[in-house]
């Protein structure tokens, strides 16, 4: 599987905005460009919920012209807890929408480095599985509360805990709970998705509560769900934090690009 860098690009920005849709998120169509009646259109999505999330599909924007009045009027009725990524790296139209975000109170709130993975036909990735944590699937609400419970206490915010129940009957979505003597220790979300030929298994939602950090226990789980998944997948993606990025870079994960998200300030 030889995919060029913007391909690869895509295929992680693909992983995460399904996984978005998936959580619960509701489309709308916009003009593109200052003619609506002459211009295309492109689709907006916000989620319902957790993760508050604002993001564009398609985006075009002519260089000097700006996004579309639609979508500035758009961002104006948000509500106040919208999150609204952007990557300009991927789609040099975000460019504009950035510039429309600082134009109309919004200022960046945080930084992810998108991070990817190639798992290359008849090699074996350089990891190996390892002991010490037991691994299960959550399904069943008592599990799937944990998982929340946990996960939310390692981001330090609240998860929506319809929304991983939503995702625990999602065949492309496996909730994983990492547990040490008998301890719940780590979260991860593995999401599976296609671009173009190409599987992709995304991982999110990858956190340590802070009294459990410091015991190598993030690298033993990425070093497990990777040795678990690397016979059905040819690419991982994920969003690092700065925290997180040295782990992954250590793992052979390589940066692809950075993705800015922005908040009311």
């Amino acid at each position: 599987m030889n995919l060029t860098k913007p391909e690869l690009q895509l295929a992680n920005l693909d992983n995460f905005t399904r996984l978005w849709q998936a959580m619960g998120a509701d489309e709308r169509l916009l003009s593109s460009q200052l003619s609506p009646q002459l211009s295309p259109q492109h689709k907006v999505f916000l989620s319902r919920s957790w993760p508050y999330r604002f993001w564009c599909e398609n985006l075009m924007a002519s260089s000097g012209d700006g996004v579309s009045p639609d979508l500035i009027n758009h961002l104006l009725q948000l509500p106040g807890n919208s999150v609204i990524p952007v990557w300009p790296q991927v789609e040099p139209a975000q460019e504009s929408l950035e510039q429309a975000l600082m134009d109309n109170g919004y200022s960046i709130s945080f930084e992810l480095v998108a991070m990817g993975l190639t798992v290359e036909a008849g090699k074996a990735v350089n990891i190996q599985e390892t002991g010490g944590l037991k691994l299960i699937t959550c399904t069943g609400e008592a599990e799937l509360n944990c998982w929340t419970r946990v996960c939310s206490e390692a981001f330090g915010y609240d998860i929506d805990p319809d929304v991983i129940q939503g995702l625990a009957e999602d065949s492309n979505a496996r909730l994983v709970l990492a547990y040490e003597n008998q301890q719940p220790v780590a979260t991860a979300l593995l999401f599976n998705s296609r671009y173009q030929s190409m599987q992709v298994t995304g991982i999110h939602q990858f956190g340590v509560p802070e009294k459990y950090r410091g015991r190598g226990i993030a690298r033993q789980l990425m070093s497990v769900l990777l040795a678990q998944s690397v016979g059905n997948t040819d690419f991982f993606s994920l969003q690092a934090s700065v925290m997180g990025k040295g782990l992954y870079e250590g793992l052979g994960f390589k940066e692809q690009f950075v993705i800015r998200n922005y908040r009311k300030a």
